[in-house]
């Protein structure tokens, strides 16, 4: 668990955002507990038991348990960079990015997937669209940043420059998947 909080006047609200701000993503530990009712519902379709092998060392019970990440670089960030916006793509994927703003979103550049969610779409069928509205697919927290703090900001994170923001009402992409 983790719990923090923030001076009301230090809140980030995404009012800054603006076209042409960069996102940085940073990579997820996997499923981050979130879409699990998804998950399960593919594991029983598949007739899979949560005790098989995922991967060698790893049952997929143990896979779908992974601990969520919990991105404590981005104080550092806050500190030390201007943020004009802040998602944890948790439930609902890349949905989230669409309630920091209602500028478009283009991930030109996305994390790969962590090997669950490929498992998860061969498993059960699911549309690209469909997994990137209910996953992080890789991409467990986005920070948006001006263009001038893009080296700072990968100096700090482990972060990678995924995408931009576009025009409002551009909705969302995901290299050739259309979120919304």
């Amino acid at each position: 668990t983790c719990v923090g909080y923030v001076k009301r006047d230090e809140v980030i609200r995404g009012e800054q955002i603006e076209v042409g701000d960069l996102v940085l993503g940073m990579k997820s530990s996997g499923i981050h507990s979130n879409g699990l009712t998804l998950a399960r519902k593919v594991i029983e379709d598949a007739g899979l038991d949560y005790n098989q092998p995922f991967t060698s060392e790893r049952s997929i019970g143990e896979e779908l348990l992974t601990p969520t990440r919990i991105y404590t670089e981005v104080l550092e960030l806050l500190k030390r960079c201007e943020v004009h916006g802040l998602a944890h793509i948790t439930g609902s994927g890349f949905l989230k990015l669409g309630r920091i703003t209602d500028f478009g979103f283009d991930i030109y550049n996305p994390l790969a997937p962590n090997d669950i969610f490929t498992f998860l779409q061969e498993k059960g069928n699911i549309t690209d669209e469909e997994l990137y509205k209910t996953f992080n697919m890789g991409m467990g927290f986005a920070v948006v940043i001006p263009k001038s703090e893009e080296q700072e900001a990968l100096r700090i994170t482990q972060g990678t420059i995924v995408g931009e923001v576009m025009a409002k009402n551009k909705g969302i992409t995901v290299g050739d998947v259309t979120v919304v």
